[in-house]
Order: structure tokens, then sequence, then C-alpha cells
């Protein structure tokens, strides 16, 4: 688990595989966590360059809520629109909604201290047959830069960067905050 500091809360994220039966039974078993600034979110990890990927969303989503620039109602949704650069929520789902069979996915929770975290991610794990394991994000390179339409001269431009394709998929999530 991977935990950090993100304005007053805390954000924990465990990256594994689920299998899922019933999306809206699985999307059920999480809503009970999510109130006030608390919230749990479940995703297909696929569309995901890495974890500060998923850190710099996390980040943008608290700091939207904070100032009110804030595109969805719900905290766990916003968070996906800013995870995936993509203003509409059902464009924001479409790359990230887990689909019914098994998922490689990314299991996030934002809450007030490290122990309420740990706490609901193994009731989460429990309830919803998460196991943890590490995921190769390196793998998603081909689909990341067909999503964002990353071009090849882009790349080329930074190529002297350890990862090019995951610093101009940052780039990208970043320009949605500007849209407002």
């Amino acid at each position: 688990m991977l935990l950090k500091p993100i304005s007053s809360l805390k954000a924990g994220i465990l990256t594994g595989s689920i299998k899922v039966n019933s999306v809206g039974s699985t999307i059920k078993k999480l809503s009970v966590y999510c109130s006030g600034k608390q919230f749990v979110q479940l995703c297909y990890a696929a569309p995901i360059a890495s974890i500060d990927q998923v850190f710099f969303a996390l980040e943008q989503t608290i700091s939207a809520f904070d100032s009110g620039a804030n595109f969805s109602k719900k905290q766990e949704l916003e968070f996906l629109i800013r995870l995936t650069g993509r203003k509409q929520i059902s464009r924001a789902l479409d790359l990230t909604g887990l689909k019914k069979g098994m998922n490689t996915a990314l299991l996030v929770i934002v809450a007030s201290n490290e122990k309420e975290i740990k706490k609901i991610f193994n009731e989460i794990k429990m309830q919803t047959g998460f196991k943890e394991k590490k995921i190769d994000f390196k793998k998603n390179e081909k689909e990341l830069i067909k999503i964002h339409g990353i071009l090849q001269k882009e790349i080329d431009a930074l190529k002297d960067l350890k990862n090019p394709v995951q610093e101009l998929v940052l780039e990208k999530i970043a320009l949605v905050a500007l849209e407002n």
C-alpha cells in the first residue's frame, strides 16, 4: 500500500486484481465509504501511466473541491475526471470503469488518517475479493498514447526523460484543470 498526505487528508493506493461478477454490486459495496471528504474509488488500471498520475489526480480532486472548481458533485467521480483528463463523466467511466470478469485494478482511498485507510482497505478486500499485486504500468504505454492522442514527435522531444509517455500523460491531464 502506498500512502501520501494530501492537504489535510491521507490518500492510500493499492494495485491488484479483482474478479467482478456484478459491476453495480461492487460499486454499491464501495459507496458506503463515501461521505464528507472521505471517498473510495476502484478503477481499471490499464489507462494509467503511473502511481504519480494517481496521486496527481488525487491532489487535483481535493484542490478542486476545496476551491469550488470541481466538475462533479461526487469526489469519487471527480477523481476519475482528473485521472483521465476527460471532463465528461461518461468518458472517464468508459476508460476506467470495471468490467464483468477479471480486472487489473487500482483501489484508492482518501480518509482523515492512515488507520482509517487501512481499516477500509481490509474491509473492501474481504468484501470484494480484491487481491493486492504489483502492476507494471509501463505495459500501458501503447494504450495511453492512443487514449491521449500523443504524437511520436512529442515523445521524441522528451526522449531524455526516464518516462516521456508518463510525463506527457501528466501534462494532458493537468490541462483539464485549466478548462474550468
